[in-house]
């Protein structure tokens, strides 16, 4: 009996090590999927590449469709090994990788191919058009615990994994909802980068939206000077620069004709601007700042369309930072603003749900001040939601 119990402890012993080390093992994997080109018409193959230091001819790969919830696609590939082991200069470089090729056409949306996002856009014109933080995810993901602004890199690869960011995952229930009122398209920030993909009534811009090339605020510019509406639900838009590399893939801080004023990677656009920059000049994070009491959002115009339905005079909400806007000697927004809903600000700015209007263009732009209406535990706040449904029907009024 004594004997048993013996090789039973035995047994359980190699279990347990066998167990560990499997663990150790699949810990010790890399398998990444790097998405390129970040965005595709909806009539594209889907080209990607996986980035592994290990070899398996059994590797499952699935697409799924974050908007329905549901996998579209699935199947086997065999993968090789192409890297041994992380290094430093990964920010610099990207990993190398083997490319592959997917025959399969998706409706426009947004994705996940294993644990990669992956952008469809659509070729048509769309009432509404959602610009997903692509390159901005990128500065904001650490690779091997390296911080692109703790680097002393200039230029950061796009050819290395993401994942999903939790403004996007909150905006989901949103995105589905005015999807099935609207027609709807979803592209890239850097995708504004071609004005073609500008095909749009209503430009949603959300979530981390702090990196923006000289093209794409060119377009930006050119979309409303044309009469195009924005809907920002960011607290630090357009605030720092950057140059895309298309051949290369890589973004960078420092060119030449981007050199800071000062020596920081981060640069505000504001002093380049010499206020003839319509809104980038005066709706920005520099105007903004700290809530402080709170998170309380005063209605200061009931009667404006975006609050239709709303009936409280106040409106909490779980975010810290605001956007705001530039005020004039009398302390009061500048000529085409509004601020239809205030929060105070540790800093005494004009910060909250802002709109400009420019009424020879017809154009635009709501801020409702803070990305955090995006995230998940202020969408299923009600009104919340209402004030953002409003908003969208609002904007794309004629």
């Amino acid at each position: 009996m004594l004997k048993d119990l013996k090789y039973i402890k035995i047994a359980i012993t190699f279990l347990l090590l066998g167990i560990v080390l499997y663990a150790h093992f699949k810990k010790a994997q890399t398998v990444e999927i790097i998405v390129s080109p970040h965005a595709f018409s909806n009539k594209d193959t889907i080209n990607f590449s996986i980035a592994s230091n290990t070899k398996d001819d059994n590797y499952k790969v699935a697409i799924k469709n974050l908007l329905i919830s549901s996998t579209v696609y699935d199947t086997i590939l065999s993968i090789s090994q192409t890297f041994t082991d992380y290094d430093s200069s990964v920010i610099n470089q990207g990993f190398p990788h083997e490319l592959y090729t997917l025959k399969t056409q998706l409706s426009p949306g947004i994705y996940l191919i294993n644990n990669s996002p992956l952008f469809v856009k659509g070729d048509n014109y769309a009432e509404i058009t959602f610009v997903v933080p692509f390159v901005n995810t990128h500065f904001y993901t650490p690779v091997n615990n390296h911080w692109f602004f703790k680097s002393n890199s200039s230029k950061l690869s796009l050819n290395k994994q993401i994942k999903t960011d939790n403004p996007t995952k909150g905006m989901l229930p949103f995105m589905r909802d005015v999807s099935e009122k609207y027609t709807t398209r979803f592209i890239t920030d850097l995708d504004l980068e071609n004005k073609g993909n500008l095909n749009t009534r209503l430009l949603v811009i959300y979530g981390k939206s702090v990196f923006w090339s000289p093209k794409m605020i060119e377009n930006l510019l050119a979309f409303t000077q044309q009469g195009g509406r924005v809907l920002l639900i960011t607290d630090n838009a357009y605030y720092a620069q950057f140059c895309y590399d298309n051949q290369n893939n890589l973004v960078d801080t420092k060119s030449e004709g981007l050199k800071p004023f000062q020596p920081d990677i981060i640069q505000s656009w504001r002093p380049k601007l010499n206020g003839n920059y319509s809104f980038i000049h005066d709706l920005h994070t520099d105007f903004g700042g700290e809530a402080t009491d709170k998170y309380i959002l005063h209605i200061k115009t009931r009667l404006h369309p975006c609050f239709y339905g709303i009936t409280d005079s106040t409106l909490s909400i779980n975010a810290k930072y605001f956007m705001g806007v530039d005020k004039n000697d009398k302390g009061q927004p500048l000529g085409n603003y509004k601020l239809l809903a205030s929060v105070y600000c540790k800093n005494d700015n004009l910060a909250g749900i802002i709109e400009y209007k420019d009424k020879k263009s017809g154009a635009i732009v709501l801020s409702l001040g803070s990305e955090d209406f995006c995230l998940k535990e202020n969408q299923d706040n009600p009104s919340i939601r209402k004030i953002m449904l409003n908003a969208v029907e609002y904007l794309l009024q004629k």
